[in-house]
Formats: C-alpha cells, structure tokens, sequence
C-alpha cells in the first residue's frame, strides 16, 4: 500500500533528475528513454540510479568510477592544472618583493626565519621563497595525482592567497 502511494512521488522526483541530466548535457536522450521504460515497472531508485550511473560511465568512457564504486586508474593520474602549480611561484615573488619594499621603507621582517635573508642580496630572500612556492605546488599536484584533487586545490589556494595577503599588507607599509 505505501509503496503504491509513493511511487507516483519517486516516479515524479526520478523524472526531474533524469530531465535535469539531460538538460545540462551530462546524460543524453538513451537515459531519459531507459527512464520511460523503467516507469512504473516497480525498480527501485537503488537499482535505478545504479543503472543510470552505469549508463553515463558507458557513453563519457573516463568518470573515474568502475562498477563496484572503485576508483577507476585514469582519474588518479590528473594532476592540476598548471596554473595551480606555478601561482605560487609568482605568490611567493611577490611576498618578497614586497618585503624588500617594506623593509626600504623602513620596516622590519617579522619572521625570525626569514629576517636573516633580507639582508644583503636580494636572490637570498628570491630564492627561498619561490622555491619553497615550487616545493609546495609540486607536492600538491602529487596529491592531486593520487586521487586526493580537492584537498591539492586547497592547499594549493592557500599557498597562492596567503602570500599575495602578505605582500599587500607589506606594500601597504611600504607606502606609509
């Protein structure tokens, strides 16, 4: 009895994620007809989601899911997007630089690991830090690499904004 009840409702809530996928393009109209003979037919919205995921992992090829939910090889080898390997390079550049500026100005470095570097030539306060910019964005498309994508645009984020937060607030003092 209940299931008769509901199954108008589950019917109803299939078709809009089913006219949904098809609308964004991310399942085509084989989906929406396999939909149409699966109405009615009491399959349940397990067996009916699993067979749609099967379908969309058939027709894209690489969605990095196999049958079973394991992670498919292809996805693990992505790494990230260049960009996200070489802005903190420029990130850290610019921390520098704008240490440099601010200490011109008269500032101090707050850092005691990085105040002996300030003095003399400017490569010694360059090199570290666009290394270390380096270091950190080839670490995270590793990360990226074995599967853990969202955690290597994290910490790839935070090694990109950081830096430029410092080297604002740094050119902010320089201009005092």
């Amino acid at each position: 009895m209940l299931r008769s009840v509901l199954a108008p409702r589950a019917d109803a809530t299939r078709w809009v994620v089913i006219k949904g996928l098809v609308a964004t393009g991310a399942f085509g109209d084989e989906h929406a007809r396999f939909y149409r003979r699966s109405w009615g037919r009491g399959v349940s919205d397990d067996e009916f989601f699993s067979e749609m995921v099967s379908r969309f992992v058939e027709k894209s090829g690489d969605s990095g899911v196999e049958k079973g939910g394991v992670k498919s090889k292809a996805k693990d080898k992505r790494g990230l997007n260049p960009l996200l390997i070489i802005a903190p390079i420029g990130a850290q550049a610019f921390d520098a630089y704008s240490t440099k500026q601010a200490l011109k100005a008269g500032g101090k470095e707050g850092n005691p690991v990085i105040a002996p570097l300030t003095e003399g030539a400017d490569w010694k306060l360059y090199a570290p830090k666009m290394a270390g910019g380096l270091l950190i964005g080839v670490a995270a498309d590793q990360l990226a690499r074995h599967g853990h994508r969202n955690a290597a645009k994290v910490i790839s984020a935070i090694n990109i904004t950081v830096p430029i937060g410092v080297g604002i607030s740094n050119m902010s003092k320089a201009k005092k």
